[in-house]
């Protein structure tokens, strides 16, 4: 074919394809993305993280007929406070709760078999410890006294004594009430609707049930002629629990268990379930109430006031008793100062005058002395200034405890001060036969001090030493 004709032939070709309009021209294009789609989704999918760690499945068990904890609905599924609360929890821990219902003992038996892993509600005792690992407490459950509406003597457990008491066969109550040995006529029942049904027929005249499920019962049955009495007791916690072991599961609904509580949740389905079962008080229960506290505060009030008068006036009367023992102790003080200061100037006038016979006869005015009088003398002239150091004692005593005591300062030197004091006990030493030796630094000492209160303040402190230091044997 020449080349003319084959060149005028490509170029009708592509005059033909820029025809095509531009729709086909898109499911062209599509028709190669699809392919290419698919592959890459294909190559991503194996990597997906759910298909990485996929969510763990638990069975745990619940009890049958323990309402409002957990009981079937009538489509016969589970529900009840503990049923939404398990959910709760393996939401929050990203485990897949698959629930089991059983009766009675038959879930213990599942779960110390290993049929299921856990169980929801099982209530803390110290033998199921043995077998069982317990989670934080789930909440806690308390058993009252429930009577006929018309029965006005039965408050509490000691007023059982003697009484025909409806309580479930084989449950802990049943034990306990054996255990308080206080003479009750028990009448066992297998299950608390029937206990319910008896009570508000007067068939027994109370009866000692779980609280939240005997309030549950009476709701249902509408039984409006029984009523709680006294206060809960014998407080149980209800906690999951897990075979002896198992801690991985245990940390998981414990961590699931506090993040349901601290985020509200808790609270909610508490609220749902329990919330509506506490009895509902009338306004005149309140009014009732509030009379009486109300009452109560007045009176306290009052109390408080008579109290604290009576108190404000035994206070002034002691203040006033106070004061006038403090005036007497003043008077008695400045008479005792009076006297000290009389007796002081009476004993230093004989002693003054002995001080200036003394003198006369140490000058040898009388005549002249032989040295055993000149000791003699010395001795009493020794006696003289002991006097008169108690006398000055005895001034100084009164001037302290009456805040007039006065200082005259002057510079001291040290050496001379030591010298005289020395000088002044040279007789006594001598007499007693004892050492007493001063040292001074050659170069002299001098210090600001009231002189004659520093000289007694040794002079007394020698003088103990000198009491108290015994007498030097002779050989």
């Amino acid at each position: 074919m020449p080349a003319e004709i084959r060149s005028a032939q490509r170029c009708k070709e592509w005059a033909v394809v820029k025809k095509r309009s531009p729709g086909s021209m898109r499911a062209a294009v599509f028709k190669l993305l699809i392919p290419f789609l698919l592959f890459s989704v294909f190559l991503v999918w194996p990597a997906s993280p759910a298909e990485e760690n996929p969510k763990e499945r638990v069975v745990i068990g619940t009890a049958e007929d323990n309402p409002p904890f957990s009981w079937r609905d009538y489509n016969g599924s589970p529900t009840g406070f503990l049923v939404d609360l398990t959910e709760a929890v393996a939401s929050r821990t990203g485990m897949i709760s698959v629930l089991q219902m059983y009766k009675g003992d038959t879930m213990r038996n599942a779960l110390e078999t290993g049929k299921i892993s856990a169980v929801n509600g099982m209530r803390y005792t110290l033998d199921r410890d043995l077998y069982f690992d317990f989670s934080e407490p789930v909440m806690v459950v308390y058993n009252s006294i429930f009577v006929w509406d018309e029965e006005k003597k039965i408050h509490d457990l000691e007023s059982l004594r003697g009484r025909r008491v409806l309580v479930m066969r084989g449950d802990n109550m049943h034990e306990f009430l054996i255990s308080q040995k206080i003479g009750i006529n028990l009448l066992l029942a297998k299950r608390m609707r029937d206990m319910i049904k008896l009570l508000s027929l007067h068939r027994g005249e109370a009866a000692v049930l779980p609280r939240l499920p005997a309030l549950y019962y009476m709701k249902n049955l509408a039984a409006d002629n029984i009523r709680e009495v006294g206060k809960p007791f014998e407080p149980l916690e209800l906690c999951f629990a897990v075979k002896d072991g198992n801690k991985a599961l245990l940390d998981k609904i414990n961590q699931g268990l506090r993040e349901v509580k601290s985020s509200g949740q808790y609270d909610s389905i508490k609220k749902k379930w329990l919330a509506p079962l506490e009895p509902k008080h009338e306004i005149g229960d309140y009014l009732l109430y509030l009379a009486a506290t109300g009452g109560i505060f007045i009176l306290v009030i009052l109390s408080l006031w008579f109290w604290n008068w009576t108190l404000s006036r035994e206070v002034r009367h002691k203040t006033e008793s106070l004061r006038l023992a403090h005036r007497r102790l003043q008077k008695v003080d400045e008479f005792k100062t009076e006297v000290v200061h009389m007796v002081a100037h009476d004993v230093r006038a004989p002693i003054g005058v002995m001080q200036g016979y003394l003198d006369y006869l140490g000058e040898g005015l009388a005549g002249n002395l032989e040295p055993k009088q000149k000791e003699v003398i010395k001795k009493i002239q020794n006696s003289i200034d002991r006097m008169n150091r108690l006398v000055s004692d005895l001034l100084d005593m009164a001037q302290i405890e009456s805040g007039k005591l006065e200082l005259h300062a002057s510079v001291i030197d040290v050496s001379q001060l030591a010298a005289d004091v020395a000088r002044f006990f040279e007789s006594t030493i001598s007499d007693k036969q004892i050492a007493f030796m001063w040292e001074t630094q050659p170069e002299s000492i001098f210090f600001e001090a009231d002189r004659n209160r520093i000289e007694q303040c040794l002079i007394n402190l020698i003088s103990n030493a000198i009491k108290h230091t015994p007498q030097r044997r002779r050989n």
